[in-house]
């Protein structure tokens, strides 16, 4: 609504693996040129790029690859690298640090080390994917964003939103 009422257009896509998105190996490099052909079929010169939590690399990666025709780029809830962030390392598991071994030469093999690590929360996200009360938001944000998911339309937003990147399972 907010951007419609500012003459904002809004063109989002699923990268590899999320919503009904085929699943593929996918680079930094390699989002940015599926962004480049979605605007170049749609007839879009200039744009600004936007990316949410992990889609914050691919929009970044979007704006210096495509410089000539990125105005902006925005980054919301993007976590930095965990190999760079002071302290990062000291919270994540034996297994999420394994995973991070694999980055960035082998990227499938780091998502199966992380989604063997995470397994349980993983699958406590899928099995309530189809669920409106959406409970995982509460165990993902509660503590740090209580007044964002007591609102109601952001709490739909977030639900409709992971429903959909996870319809394929948690692999995307």
């Amino acid at each position: 609504d907010i951007a419609e009422q500012m003459g904002v257009r809004v063109i989002s896509f699923d990268r590899p693996g999320y919503g009904r998105s085929d699943a593929a190996a996918s680079t930094l490099r390699s989002v940015a040129l599926d962004v480049e052909a979605i605007v170049d079929t749609l007839d879009v010169g200039r744009f600004a790029a936007f990316g949410w939590s992990g889609g914050g690399p691919f929009a970044l990666a979007t704006a210096a690859a495509l410089s000539d025709r990125v105005t902006r780029v925005g980054v919301s809830g993007g976590p930095a690298p965990a190999q760079e962030m002071p302290g990062a390392r000291d919270t994540l598991t034996g297994d999420d640090l394994q995973a991070l071994s694999y980055l960035p030469d082998e990227p499938t093999r780091a998502a199966e080390y992380f989604a063997a690590g995470n397994r349980t929360l993983l699958d406590a996200m899928v099995a309530v994917r189809d669920d409106q009360q959406a409970p995982w938001i509460d165990w993902m944000w509660a503590a740090s964003d209580p007044e964002v998911i007591a609102d109601p339309a952001a709490r739909l937003a977030l639900f409709v939103s992971f429903r959909e990147s996870l319809r394929q399972g948690p692999m995307g």
